[in-house]
């Protein structure tokens, strides 16, 4: 018969363990802006891709993957959902500046719309998902 009695038999339980550090929330310091500084670009920015992965995150405009913020705003308008008219704003490309037909300006460029150098920001048309599940 095996020995070790009851205490082979049921499982051992240790008394104190591993005493686990605390965890310490340090506050970060509140940024201070210059006058010289622009704080309030950065965080419009912030705040206009947040309210668009709000928009990617909603179901109630339907799923996202596949086709482009824009497309998903327009469908779920063409639906009655009536998604955020600012949204679509804020998806449009801004227009392009009429150029001024110079000798050096071909018409093919002044048709087109493409001008040399394109310098201007615009927000992401994409799905929050897109690339990420397949």
């Amino acid at each position: 018969m095996a020995g070790g009695g009851v205490k082979g038999f049921y499982r051992q339980k240790k008394k104190g363990g591993v005493a686990k550090k605390p965890i310490s929330r340090k506050k970060l310091p509140p940024q201070n802006c210059s006058e010289s500084q622009d704080c309030g670009d950065h965080d419009l920015g912030d705040e206009v891709e947040e309210q668009l992965q709000q928009f990617d995150m909603d179901m109630t405009y339907g799923p996202c993957i596949g086709m482009t913020r824009l497309r998903r705003w327009e469908r779920a308008a063409a639906m009655g959902l009536r998604p955020p008219p600012r949204l679509r704003d804020l998806l449009l490309p801004p227009p392009a500046p009429h150029p001024l037909p110079s000798s050096s300006s071909s018409p093919a460029k002044i048709l087109t719309g493409s001008s040399g150098g394109g310098g201007s920001t615009s927000v992401q048309g994409e799905c929050l998902w897109e690339g990420k599940v397949s």
